[in-house]
């Protein structure tokens, strides 16, 4: 139910997701990715569902839901990701758990992934 704030958590980052999977193709989407980042984070109000939600939506944990399925170009998400890191408004807590899966994921990236993420060092430094 969206009136459980994990839920309604777990939206938002679908949300970012799908529009960041599409910044790489389009302008438009790249600034509201950027704007819906700050929102997402603005809005919530624990950081550890968020933590979850995020690594999951960037595959970096496994979804405990089975039929859980990503549908947005991961590569796309980490580039917006790259841009807001380091951002003010980024929790640290966040920043660093999420720089420590990134870290600790490098060698199973996918190609396209990997690219993206090697140019960015703000991503796993």
């Amino acid at each position: 139910s969206i009136h459980d704030p994990e839920s309604l958590i777990h939206a938002y980052v679908e949300a970012l997701c799908c529009v960041s999977g599409l910044s790489a193709d389009s302008a438009s989407a790249a600034e509201s990715a950027s704007r819906l980042f700050h929102t997402v984070v603005a809005r919530a109000k624990q950081q550890w569902p968020l933590a979850n939600a995020l690594l999951r939506a960037l595959q970096l944990i496994k979804s405990e839901n089975k039929d859980y399925k990503v549908r947005w170009r991961l590569s796309s998400c980490y580039l917006v990701l790259a841009k807001q890191i380091d951002e003010p408004y980024f929790p640290n807590a966040l920043r660093d758990t999420l720089k420590f899966f990134i870290s600790s994921k490098m060698a199973t990236f996918p190609g396209e992934v990997k690219d993206v993420v090697e140019k960015h060092p703000n991503l796993y430094t």
